[in-house]
């Protein structure tokens, strides 16, 4: 099972870098690529998510991250459907006019390393750009994610090539206190288009 990097929109994350606006802020990534933004200490953000797609089974999995310290998180996803979880940790730290985040998700053979830099609103005003690779152990995946706040939502754009690439559109929207909504439409996986639905949540220890 292959974590994906949930947005968690329910935190409103006081993240440790000013320099990245907390609403909708992304802590852990976009729907399917990771962003440089890092948790609070002490902070938890649980989601409910599933993968539709035409003609296959869907995929129920219990996402939870939590802020290690100002510069490290650290999260396990389930996936009810397959009975298996993998974890993830990631570092991040301030660079310039926004991050720089390493991470890995799994063990062993089963690994996968990114890195990624996450720049603020204020780069290109109101977007927020998130420019990346993915280093499996036999590849590398650039991608790219795009940020766009509108009212108090959030668009998402997302694209990754290589032997796996595809393009996503979502969007993140409130659906009362505490709790957001995510759905992102994914093209290019085989089998056709899939859709990406996610309840987020968020509490400070």
């Amino acid at each position: 099972m292959r974590h994906s990097f949930r947005t968690r929109g329910a935190c409103t994350v006081g993240l440790w870098f000013a320099l990245l606006p907390a609403a909708y802020g992304a802590p852990c990534g976009l729907a399917n690529v990771p962003t440089a933004d890092i948790l609070a200490p002490g902070e938890y953000c649980g989601a409910n998510s599933t993968y539709l797609q035409r003609g296959a089974e869907g995929d129920l999995t219990l996402n939870n991250q939590v802020g290690i310290t100002k510069w490290m998180e650290a999260g396990y996803d389930y996936s009810l459907t397959a009975k298996q979880g993998v974890g993830n940790v990631k570092i991040g730290a301030p660079v310039g006019n926004g991050a720089v985040g390493l991470g890995v998700q799994g063990l062993g053979d089963a690994r996968e390393w990114y890195v990624v830099y996450s720049t603020n609103n204020e780069v290109i005003t109101p977007f927020r750009l998130h420019v990346g690779a993915f280093i499996p152990q036999d590849n590398v995946a650039p991608y790219l994610g795009i940020e766009f706040p509108v009212k108090n939502s959030t668009l998402m754009l997302e694209g990754v090539a290589g032997d796996d690439d595809f393009a996503a559109l979502g969007v993140i929207f409130p659906v009362c206190k505490g709790i957001d909504a995510m759905v992102s439409g994914i093209v290019g996986h085989p089998g056709g288009m899939q859709v990406y639905a996610e309840l987020g949540y968020g509490l400070q220890f």
